[in-house]
């Protein structure tokens, strides 16, 4: 009988060890690392993505080349075209890299 409790304790010692936010006698829960689906599912989520991300690239480069416009339309007549052109290139930059951190983004909380 106590050589069953003593391996249970090592156990649970060991574990506690590994994750000290567990309680003795605790059993982790799985936590298996991310897969690609197999076959076709895999193929086709990939093709959506790489999609978005050009539809992404694209209207970048169309909202920066508005931004420029505004910015030197507005500059001879319109000051407030101009720093709305300014302040939509920061909108634009912080938007494309959000969209470029995305997958680090979700890869911390998974």
């Amino acid at each position: 009988m106590s050589l069953v409790m003593t391996a249970a304790v090592s156990a649970s010692d060991t574990l506690t060890a590994l994750d000290p936010g567990l309680v003795p006698g605790q059993v982790a829960p799985p936590d298996p690392p991310a897969q690609r689906p197999p076959g076709k599912l895999g193929d086709f989520v990939d093709q959506i993505i790489g999609w978005i991300k050009w539809g992404l690239i694209a209207a970048g480069v169309v909202g920066l080349l508005v931004c420029a416009g505004m910015i030197v339309v507005g500059r001879k007549r319109n000051h407030a075209m101009a720093i709305d052109g300014l302040t939509g290139t920061l909108w634009v930059v912080g938007g494309l890299a959000l969209a470029a951190g995305a997958s680090g983004i979700v890869a911390v909380f998974l």
